[in-house]
């Protein structure tokens, strides 16, 4: 059994190690953005006191979104080093809804709209706070009865022809190729 002199130094060793794996994964709060660039790069209050610019936010491919002041994030700081900030993570439990069914997706923002691809298959878009729907080009409004109205151009990609699509109210949108 060591004695107590080697463990004070076995401690005293492994302290700044300990102290290294400790900071390498932080939560935050998102304080500012900058969507300029090639890197969406976020301002940072990690701890109590402690602000951090420049953590860059690494987004899935094919998908982007700017968070708002007030989001949480999940942040690494490789090797311990808290001036480089790498955000992996950014959610708002303020507008992310809820009450969803196992298997669905749905992509929203802070307006109450979002696109929901349904466990059976289906896709549902809801616009938010007065916003319409537009769909490649053509303008869904939703009518009196709640369903949308399309109004838009396309051409027929077997026959060249343009067509026109006016005030066919549905609820559900086809489309075939």
């Amino acid at each position: 059994m060591p004695d107590r002199s080697t463990l004070r130094h076995v401690d005293q060793a492994l302290r700044p190690l300990a102290r290294r794996v400790a900071n390498t994964v932080g939560r935050a709060v998102v304080f500012l953005v900058r969507d300029g660039g090639k890197r969406q790069l976020l301002q940072l209050g990690v701890l109590k006191g402690e602000t951090r610019s420049g953590g860059e936010h690494m987004q899935p491919y094919g998908f982007s979104s700017v968070p708002l002041a007030g989001a949480e994030a999940v942040v690494l700081f490789p090797n311990g080093d808290r001036g480089r900030p790498l955000v992996i993570s950014v959610a708002d439990r303020r507008h992310r809804p809820t009450g969803g069914k196992a298997g669905e997706v749905t992509v929203y923002s802070h307006t109450g709209a979002k696109v929901t691809l349904k466990a059976n298959g289906d896709i549902t878009a809801e616009p938010g706070d007065g916003g319409k729907i537009i769909l490649a080009g053509a303008d869904t409004t939703p009518g009196p009865t709640g369903e949308g109205v399309v109004v838009g151009t396309g051409i027929d990609p077997f026959t060249g022809q343009t067509y026109n699509v006016l005030q066919n109210a549905s609820s559900k949108v086809f489309a075939k190729k």
